[in-house]
């Protein structure tokens, strides 16, 4: 089912060579990730990789950005960077959800090199506006 994740980080160093800096982990086939570059966000569900986004450079900049992952009823995943549509990509079939597995913040190969703030998770996908006030109510804190 639908489903909203958001986390609000400054990403304090670089992926590198085949690591993966994850974000929320689940299992090694259902995880959010950064890859390489350091620009592009994954999403791996059912050991399938889709890019949700290619920022257009490294979000390795010395900054606090406000991440949010919305999954549609219709398996559509949006990735927004700062309250901003960056991509969306197909993440129909698997949830999530796997019994007995630990649910993991910051980790997947790699743990996520970063200065972390608030995590959200909703049993909902945000629309646009709720993304965009979501990030409206926090950027000030953290400089954004």
């Amino acid at each position: 089912g639908p489903w909203t994740f958001s986390m609000i980080f400054e990403k304090t160093d670089s992926t590198t060579g085949g690591s993966y800096d994850g974000l929320f982990y689940m299992s090694l086939t259902n995880r959010l990730k950064f890859q390489n570059d350091n620009q592009q966000i994954y999403a791996a569900i059912g050991g399938t990789d889709q890019r949700i986004f290619d920022y257009g450079s490294s979000l390795v900049d010395g900054v606090y950005h406000h991440y949010t992952f919305v999954r549609e009823n219709n398996g559509n995943v949006l990735g927004y960077v700062d309250g901003v549509l960056k991509g969306t990509a197909d993440f129909s079939g698997d949830s999530f959800t796997q019994g007995g597995v630990p649910m993991r913040i910051g980790y997947n190969s790699q743990f996520l090199q970063a200065n972390v703030g608030p995590i959200l998770f909703y049993d909902k996908a945000l629309s646009a506006g709720e993304v965009l006030s979501n990030y409206n109510q926090l950027k000030e804190r953290f400089g954004l």
